[in-house]
């Protein structure tokens, strides 16, 4: 019983901490001079580690990333997106396949000094549906993670560097899960995490039609990603 809860809680943590994205500075982008707004289109990509009491966990997502970038000298820069693509999770014996995910979110940059400047993110996404059999106690189950949402908000702080920014600050995410077990012990319930706090960080290297931002992550372990953008 004792190993069926814990495999139990090892579910549960990959419903929680595995499905993050790409954060990035509160500054955007530049708006092109005399646009209302400037479109952007890019591709990005995620691995995400995460440990809880000895279960590591393993995540890939890859993304098209969709944006229009408003604002001028006179107004603060902003961002809206969407993001549509596929991820996966596997831990242990689960191995949950390549799912559709969506995302969007806004990024608005709040002040911008000659060198030092800070912005906010929100962002949400969402996945439908995970679902693998294991074996617990030789025991065969049917797990079924349903309805995966995560919601982010961050407040990162940037110095300008030539051609880009280097950027650092929190982040306050919340996740939830609809979790089924079906066996032996059958277990159904909505798994939430809230008032989680992490710390991301990276740099993003801006040229006229081309923005790369590369990232880390540290929630419960270390994860990385990289989002390349063009504007036109």
């Amino acid at each position: 019983m004792k190993r069926f809860f814990l495999a139990l809680v090892g579910v549960l943590v990959f419903s929680g901490i595995s499905y993050a994205q790409n954060i990035g500075p509160g500054t955007p982008a530049r708006n092109f001079p005399e646009n209302i707004s400037t479109p952007n289109f890019g591709i990005g990509y995620n691995f995400n580690q995460a440990e809880w009491d000895g279960f590591d966990i393993e995540s890939q997502r890859a993304y098209a990333h969709f944006g229009a970038v408003f604002g001028d000298i006179a107004t603060p820069y902003y961002e809206v997106f969407c993001r549509l693509g596929a991820a996966n999770l596997e831990f242990d014996d689960f191995d949950g396949g390549a799912e559709p995910l969506y995302a969007a979110g806004m990024r608005v940059e709040f002040k911008q000094g000659r060198i030092f400047g800070w912005g906010g993110v929100f962002q949400a996404l969402y996945m439908n549906s995970f679902e693998d059999s294991i074996q617990i106690e030789g025991e065969s189950y049917d797990v079924t993670l349903e309805d995966n949402w995560e919601v982010d908000v961050a407040f990162p702080i940037h110095a300008r560097i030539p051609n880009g920014l280097v950027y650092l600050g929190p982040v306050y995410y919340h996740s939830t899960s609809d979790l089924t077990l079906n066996g032996p012990i059958p277990f159904e319930g909505n798994i939430d995490e809230e008032h989680d706090v992490g710390v991301f960080g990276g740099v993003a290297l801006r040229f006229r039609n081309v923005s790369l931002e590369l990232e880390a992550k540290y929630k419960s372990d270390i994860s990385a990603g990289a989002l390349l953008t063009f504007t036109f």
